[in-house]
């Protein structure tokens, strides 16, 4: 499987540049065949039973496995349905997660956070809900800790940026 590899940098720019790389392989491998053929298998009848889809199909499917240390690894989505894979970071789920929501038109957007320091360290889609009228959080590594991370976050965040896949510009 093809990964895209770079060293790190410090601070928020390195930050904003991964995330960039991220938001341009979701919104390109969002028209896909083998994203939108998993969207179409996945669909409910509501966002929330899509995202939900979506999420456990990624819990069952890709393996978690962290990144070397001070390295940067992203897979595209489209390569993560070929399977098998070695595994996959949080910016991998989070990639797959938002093209097969892109794909059908549900809105999503990328959240990093900083939770054990003032570092960034940690990204998990947020989903709009539309039917209901809210975002939730969408974190397959806390999934892993507590067995649910749909629809819940980590906690204490130090501080976090939400990113717009139609446009990079991060919110802090």
């Amino acid at each position: 499987m093809k990964r895209r590899s770079w060293k790190i940098g410090i601070g928020d720019n390195a930050i904003d540049n991964t995330v960039d790389h991220m938001v341009r392989l979701s919104m390109r491998d969002r028209s896909d065949a083998k994203i939108t053929t998993l969207a179409e298998s996945l669909a409910g009848k509501t966002d929330r039973a899509t995202a939900k889809a979506a999420y456990n199909w990624i819990m069952r499917n890709i393996p978690y496995i962290e990144d070397p240390v001070d390295r940067e690894q992203l897979t595209a989505p489209r390569l993560l349905v070929d399977g098998p894979i070695d595994g996959s970071d949080c910016d991998d789920h989070s990639m797959l997660f938002a093209s097969i929501m892109a794909s059908m038109k549900i809105p999503v957007w990328f959240k990093v956070i900083a939770w054990r320091s003032r570092n960034y360290t940690h990204v998990y889609p947020l989903v709009g809900l539309r039917e209901e009228g809210i975002v939730i959080p969408v974190d397959t590594v806390l999934g892993l800790a507590d067995g649910n991370g749909f629809g819940k976050e980590k906690t204490p965040v130090r501080r976090s940026k939400v990113y717009g896949l139609r446009r990079s510009a991060a919110k802090e």
